[in-house]
């Protein structure tokens, strides 16, 4: 009887994706996905796992810059023991002016098999057959359909497509796929590319016969989560076995937080002053009302925590600063000549500018900043 077959299923790498909205970033995010398929394939060469399946989308437009080609292909060169199996995806679809048919990518190792059609590839050493299920183009039909009915020397059946299931609401549907496709068309797997979360979750499910893989790297905050590959093994009359394994070099987050007092801004801080911040993209969506104490320290702290993180983006204007604490801070004659000054004029901008009076001690930026926002949130 011929050993199980185990193979890692990935797809949708995309690599080359702008990253819009980053800035300078976006470079070190391309790399980052490029970083994210050398990290799959050694952990397919650590787990003794000698097939992969790339279920398209590998850029993540039909002409990438040549960089992206010769860097993965050099990648794939470097693993020989790994022996990749990959079709194009609809946003790389194969066509006479793609990326594939350029010369650098037809020059590509030995260890990568790519389809260009339709293909019913055998694998004998396992006793299975690949139906290799390429997208020519953004769009089209079911791309199961040519699928023949099964045969005994098909051995263990695998469908290597990337498209849309019906049953998953999609903004961009494309490749249409039947919930139903592995009893449809007498499959023992489908290895789906196209949605960036694995689906179904392996964690709850893992002995379905139809999966994405989702995406190795992720692509923004939308697509919180993801990372990821899945391991899969099959063996004649077993259901399959899938676990997930993680992938990303990149942590994407949004914290949403409403602060009332110390003990908040303290919990928050805590969330963000992490060991691994470096690989971390943070989000924050605060509200609430602090006083003015712990909202200045939220600021300085969120400042000095900042150039730590690959990305830290912070809107504080829906957190109000509670007023009531300007009878606290009373004693302090500058700030309380100051806060009455700019109450007057944020009352009436037309008034004089402000009267301070000879002798008031030195203001420290900080006696400003504090008096205005009071000013301003007790008028507000």
């Amino acid at each position: 009887m011929p050993p199980a077959l185990r193979f890692l299923h990935t797809a949708d790498w995309h690599l080359g994706q702008p990253y819009k909205n980053v800035g300078s970033l976006a470079e070190d995010l391309r790399e980052a996905r490029l970083l994210a398929v050398e990290r799959l394939l050694k952990l397919a060469v650590a787990a003794e796992i000698p097939l992969v399946l790339v279920a398209g989308d590998q850029f993540d437009c039909p002409l990438p810059d040549p960089e992206w080609v010769e860097r993965l292909l050099e990648i794939i060169a470097a693993h020989p023991s790994l022996t990749l199996h990959m079709i194009p995806g609809n946003h790389d679809p194969i066509d006479p002016g793609s990326v594939y048919g350029g010369m650098r990518f037809r020059n590509r190792p030995s260890n990568l098999l790519f389809f260009e059609t339709n293909t019913a590839h055998p694998l004998p050493e396992w006793n299975a057959t690949l139906f290799a299920c390429p997208c020519t183009a953004r769009d089209g039909p079911d791309p199961l359909t040519w699928i023949p009915p099964r045969s005994p020397d098909h051995g263990l059946r695998v469908a290597l497509a990337h498209g849309s299931r019906t049953d998953i609401p999609s903004t961009d549907p494309n490749y249409p796929i039947d919930p139903d496709a592995p009893r449809r068309y007498d499959l023992d797997y489908i290895a789906l590319g196209d949605w960036h979360r694995p689906n179904p979750n392996p964690a709850k499910q893992p002995s379905a016969r139809m999966y994405y893989s989702g995406a190795p790297e992720c692509g923004g905050w939308d697509e919180q989560g993801v990372g990821q590959a899945l391991v899969v093994e099959l063996a004649v009359g077993a259901p399959p076995r899938v676990t997930e394994v993680s992938t990303s070099g990149r942590v994407w987050e949004t914290i949403e937080e409403t602060l009332s007092d110390a003990s908040d801004v303290n919990r928050l801080l805590g969330r963000l002053n992490r060991d691994d911040s470096s690989t971390r993209l943070v989000r924050l969506h605060l509200d609430g009302r602090l006083d003015a104490d712990d909202r200045e320290r939220l600021e300085r702290e969120l400042a000095v925590l900042t150039p730590r993180f690959a990305l830290l983006t912070t809107d504080l204007s829906g957190v109000s600063i509670d007023v009531g604490d300007i009878d606290a801070l009373s004693s302090d004659p500058r700030v309380r000549r100051i806060f009455d000054e700019l109450s007057r004029l944020l009352n009436d901008p037309s008034a004089s500018g402000p009267t301070l009076p000879d002798g008031l001690p030195a203001l420290d930026p900080a006696i400003i900043t504090r008096a205005w926002k009071l000013a301003r949130s007790k008028l507000d």
